[in-house]
């Protein structure tokens, strides 16, 4: 039976109460850390190392006035935090481990770093519902939902302020998905089917200001044009 998830909200200031939080159970810490500044982000970093097992839930957010990235590239989720449903981040360095988590169901980046391979993929063996990408560099050539995936919301944005790295193709095949959202100021190709649009009560694809959009609908018998948009259709 798992344990009660017990919730933490521990500002930077008071990081030497992560020690109290080791002789929790496994599973059973809901953790929120904010203001965080690039130390606080380390010292984050070497407690989900040693103990990121105990943790349920994580948000971490930084201080207003930091506009760098904390570094969590060698924190492996899948390996480090076997028991992690829930991820909010904002400001981090990251890998693809949080792609691959085996329990891992609610997932957002926000203003991050991906530091990964070029293909990013969230198929049957991952179990995440809710994926949103906001404001990410996110440098990777195609960002796949396979047709078995449980995802049933995905949303990917990106401002042109933020505008420096994003896949150049979405393949957002999953068959459970409800919500599909894409704006990114960038020239991206996706790729939907009949059986990933059937359940969808929302699905949206602009390019902003300055990128493009072409969408088409593949059923295996070979790819349809549905819409290309250009800065000049905004």
């Amino acid at each position: 039976m798992p344990h009660e998830l017990v919730s933490h909200h521990i500002s930077a200031s008071d990081l030497s109460l992560l020690d109290v939080l080791e002789g929790a159970g496994p599973g059973s810490v809901g953790l929120q850390v904010t203001d965080l500044d690039r130390p606080g982000y380390e010292r984050v970093a070497d407690f989900l190392t040693d103990h990121g097992g105990l943790v349920r839930v994580l948000t971490l957010h930084p201080h207003r006035g930091f506009f760098d990235h904390g570094d969590l590239r060698d924190v492996d989720f899948a390996a480090r935090c076997p028991n992690l449903e829930s991820l909010d981040v904002r400001r981090v360095l990251f890998d693809g481990s949080v792609f691959v988590h085996p329990v891992l169901r609610d997932l957002r980046l926000k203003q991050s770093k991906y530091t990964g391979g070029p293909r990013i993929s969230v198929g049957a063996a991952q179990p995440l519902e809710v994926l949103e990408v906001e404001d990410c560099h996110i440098e990777a050539d195609v960002l796949a939902i396979g047709p078995e995936s449980r995802l049933e919301v995905f949303r990917y944005s990106l401002d042109e302020d933020y505008a420096e790295a994003c896949p150049d193709r979405f393949e957002l095949l999953g068959t459970r998905l409800e919500e599909i959202y894409v704006n990114a100021c960038w020239a991206y190709r996706v790729t939907t089917s009949t059986a990933s649009e059937r359940l969808n009560r929302r699905r949206t694809f602009l390019a902003g200001q300055y990128g493009s959009v072409t969408h088409v609908r593949d059923d295996g018998d070979g790819e349809r044009l549905v819409l290309r948009q250009g800065p000049q259709d905004d």
